[in-house]
Order: structure tokens, then sequence, then C-alpha cells
């Protein structure tokens, strides 16, 4: 276990250095997940009853970047890449959920 606890020193250290807790951001992941599938859901719901889709689809896109919401708002000196990594993520997790949208709804 020595290098589970050099890897979480790693994260620690680097947390304190950016002002984010490593912690924080995965409990926001793994409990914004389940909201997000959940909201899927809604969408779907919507779609096949013909209902407005607006308010259901800004819910999903705030939930899909929160994790990475937390970064920007509370990250000090975060590297350039760590913010195309986070976009490049939103993109190619915006149109897998797309695809897996309209999958559903066939």
């Amino acid at each position: 276990m020595h290098w589970w606890k050099q890897l979480v020193d790693y994260f620690e250290r680097i947390g304190r250095y950016h002002h984010v807790n490593p912690l924080v951001y995965v409990v926001i992941h793994f409990i914004v997940a389940a909201l997000f599938a959940a909201t899927i859901g809604w969408i779907v719901h919507n779609k096949r009853k013909k209902l407005s889709l607006t308010i259901p689809v800004c819910v999903a896109i705030v939930l899909f970047n929160t994790s990475n919401l937390y970064l920007i708002i509370f990250g000090n000196k975060i590297p350039f890449w760590i913010y195309a990594i986070a976009g490049a993520s939103t993109i190619v997790g915006g149109y897998f959920t797309i695809k897996k949208i309209r999958n559903r709804m066939r």
C-alpha cells in the first residue's frame, strides 16, 4: 500500500497548490453522475410526452459540468492543459450523451 500513500500525498499536495480538494472533486463527480442519469430519464420522458426539453437539458448541462465548474471557480493557477481536457471531455461526453438519448428514444 506504499504506492497508495504516495498517490494520496501527491493529490493532496497538488490540491493545496491549486486550492482545490481532490476528494471534493471526486465526491461531486460521483453524486452528480446519479443525478445526471436521472436527468437523462427526465429528458427522455419529456420528449416522449412532447413536453418542453428546455429545463431538463439545461439541468443536464450544468450537472455534466459541475466538477469542472468546481475547478474553474475555486481553482488557482490551474494549467491550461487541464482546461483543455475539461473542454474536450465536455464535447466528447456531450456527443455520447446525445447519442444515448437518441438511442433511448427508439
